[in-house]
């Protein structure tokens, strides 16, 4: 005997009411015209105002590069800290001054590449990369405007092990280990 087929599935009678997928056209049809969607906005807000660009001050820049030549001469050993008072905040001046607390680079450090950023008109961060003792490290530092002077008001010497290895005294770890750095 054959097997008789059914024409429908006992499904389609009984549809359930849910979601669908629609077809979604994303380009619009060649002629049709260009809409935008509305963005509604709360009645009881302002209107937001835009941001603009600040431009970036020159004399940030001058004084940034300037810093960090007095840095290096700092962690050669060629300066005293001290020298850098004018320039930046007293803590990191003391910061400056423990990271070469007694110790003789083996070769002259130099600044290799100085980014700056201005976020605000009077705030500027810069990114540093000096080579101490033949090795790379980075620098993080903010400068504030001064009346017309750009000042630093914080500075980190970053490194793998902390700001004693970027100046070249032994930590921990490598006291024992040999100078593996």
């Amino acid at each position: 005997m054959s097997e008789q087929r059914p024409t429908s599935t006992p499904h389609d009678a009984t549809r359930v009411a849910g979601p669908r997928l629609r077809r979604v056209s994303y380009e619009p049809r060649p002629g049709a015209p260009v809409t935008t969607p509305r963005i509604r906005g709360c009645a009881e807000c302002a209107p937001v105002a835009v941001c603009e660009d600040i431009a970036l001050d020159p004399r940030l820049h001058g004084a940034a590069h300037r810093l960090f030549a007095l840095v290096v001469q700092v962690l050669d050993g060629h300066r005293a800290a001290a020298q850098l008072a004018p320039l930046m905040a007293t803590t990191e001046v003391g910061y400056l001054r423990s990271i070469v607390a007694g110790v003789r680079p083996r070769t002259s450090s130099q600044v290799l590449r100085v980014r700056v950023t201005q976020p605000s008109a009077t705030a500027g961060e810069v990114a540093v990369v000096i080579r101490v003792n033949g090795r790379p490290r980075a620098v993080a530092a903010r400068f504030e405007r001064d009346g017309q002077a750009w000042r630093c008001t914080l500075l980190r010497v970053l490194s793998a092990r902390g700001a004693a290895a970027a100046a070249g005294r032994a930590t921990p770890g490598t006291a024992r280990q040999g100078r593996r750095a």
